[in-house]
């Protein structure tokens, strides 16, 4: 069975979607198209891609804290 994750650090995902879904018993994770904006929902790094992987990373990563 699928299981939606939203975590409260990250910024609320658009429409019906999730940010991420676990799923089965090996835990597959479907992550939502990452995009690199803070906490707020402003855009990081806009010219900077290393700079906006290490966000969209960041934002990811309270999940398996």
């Amino acid at each position: 069975m699928a299981q939606a994750h939203n975590p409260a650090q990250l910024w609320a995902p658009f429409g019906a979607f999730s940010q991420m879904v676990l799923v089965g018993e090996g835990q597959t994770v479907h992550l939502k198209g990452q995009v690199s904006l803070d906490p707020d929902g402003a855009v990081v790094g806009a010219d900077d891609m290393p700079e906006q992987v290490l966000q969209v990373l960041s934002n990811i990563e309270p999940r398996w804290v």
